[in-house]
């Protein structure tokens, strides 16, 4: 992120920092609660993929539960950063240079004038704006993810700061995603989506959501948090032994029947109100699919606020059925019951994968 600053404004806003113990960082605002981006013709051009993708990221965003919206107006023919205009590009860079950035003009007071959205295309990776997990770097594949990327920068445009002490998409954006069947989805998250209503207010009529993944903070780097994938432990807490998969980035766990294992996974609300009773189902599968078609094991009920992310761990029993030489997915799912009206349903399942051994 770039930041010019600019002569103080006359018209001031008040900026609501987070609080002691929130991991979001709020830094800039608005005097609006909407911001219309120009999409760059040669980058966004009518039908493309790149134009659905950043069609997804910018309605993702607009379901978070703050005051603030983005709408875009294609066909932008001249961009610059020193334009006065907000808007979004790509362009070819060196490999010393940032996968995207948001460069944003800032009068002293905090206000934002201006921001750009830029991706770089550079030498050493390809963007990817499919939401099939394997094309991705952190499922196997050699791409990194345009959708992830988008949310991260236009949480800048919004406002916020990078991130290091939580599950966050403004820390490594790579790393916070959703993936259930192969299908890979980017989303603001709990505490992004909480530093928009930390700075804009709360939408009195937005939706509710809880979201359940298989990554969570492992750390920090420079300013912005690491995650890793979640893991399954024995009885006592120690991790299980496992087999790489994807490149290393992912651990079958090997499991006998009717172990007792503790498995873990990072529980979101994403929407207006705090969930005091989320009933969470946990279940194992023959493929990375999770549904309530599954062989459910174990219940929960989660109490999720609107201001944390959990990673949580649950013990529970794998089953004695299980065929030893097999390989399964112990997987979870949030509001199991349907007890939540949501506006997704899509992010309600998560799965690590096990591999059945011999006691």
């Amino acid at each position: 992120m770039k930041r010019m600053l600019l002569a103080a404004a006359a018209a001031l806003a008040v900026l609501s920092t987070a609080p002691s113990g929130y991991a979001y960082v709020a830094d800039a605002w608005w005097n609006s609660n909407s911001l219309t981006v120009r999409a760059a013709s040669g980058t966004y051009p009518s039908g493309s993929a790149t134009r659905t993708a950043l069609s997804t990221v910018l309605s993702r965003w607009n379901s978070n539960p703050s005051q603030f919206n983005f709408s875009v107006s294609w066909g932008d023919s001249s961009v610059s950063t020193s334009n006065s205009q907000s808007e979004t590009w790509a362009q070819d860079e060196g490999t010393n240079d940032p996968p995207a950035e948001c460069v944003q003009q800032v009068y002293s007071s905090g206000r934002l004038y201006s921001a750009d959205v830029i991706f770089y295309n550079r030498s050493d990776f390809t963007w990817s704006t499919s939401t099939t997990a394997s094309t991705l770097w952190e499922y196997g594949g050699s791409r990194r993810s345009y959708h992830t990327t988008a949310i991260h920068e236009f949480g800048h445009a919004l406002g916020l700061d990078h991130e290091d002490d939580e599950y966050n998409a403004m820390g490594e954006d790579w790393t916070h995603i959703h993936v259930n069947n192969g299908v890979s989805r980017c989303y603001p998250g709990e505490d992004a989506s909480d530093g928009a209503v930390s700075i804009y207010g709360t939408d009195s009529s937005a939706g509710q959501d809880v979201s359940v993944s298989h990554w969570k903070w492992s750390g920090r780097d420079d300013g912005y948090s690491e995650h890793t994938k979640t893991k399954i432990y024995d009885a006592s807490g120690v991790e299980l032994g496992y087999v790489s998969e994807d490149g290393g980035d992912t651990r079958r766990y090997q499991v006998y029947p009717g172990q007792v294992v503790q498995v873990e996974f990072t529980f979101e609300n994403n929407g207006r109100s705090t969930q005091s009773s989320v009933a969470v189902g946990y279940y194992v599968s023959s493929n990375d699919n999770i549904s309530t078609g599954d062989t459910r094991v174990d219940t929960r009920t989660l109490g999720l606020g609107r201001n944390d992310v959990y990673t949580i761990k649950n013990t529970l029993t794998i089953p004695s059925s299980l065929t030893v030489g097999n390989d399964y997915y112990v997987g979870a799912i949030a509001d199991y019951s349907g007890g939540i009206s949501e506006f997704d349903e899509s992010n309600n399942a998560a799965y690590i994968p096990i591999e059945v051994v011999s006691p």
